[in-house]
């Protein structure tokens, strides 16, 4: 449980202040390339500082698939 293959995290930053937000985005940041991560969020924000792939799904269906952002 302490080093999972993959770190699943459901709007990580929702209903946090700016602050914490921040703190959340540099925690993450810091794992980028050493732990593989899958986010679920809305904020774009979050999703354009984090992501290498980007999936855009609606009512179960991949709209979009976006690489390398």
């Amino acid at each position: 449980m302490l080093k999972p293959d993959v770190l699943c995290l459901d709007e990580p930053t929702s209903s946090l202040d700016k602050e914490s937000t921040a703190e959340v985005i540099n925690v993450l940041k810091s794992l980028k390339g050493k732990q593989t991560m899958i986010i679920v969020s809305h904020n774009m924000t979050v999703v354009k500082e984090l992501a290498d792939r980007i999936l855009f799904i609606k009512n179960g269906r991949v709209m979009q698939y976006c690489e390398n952002i």
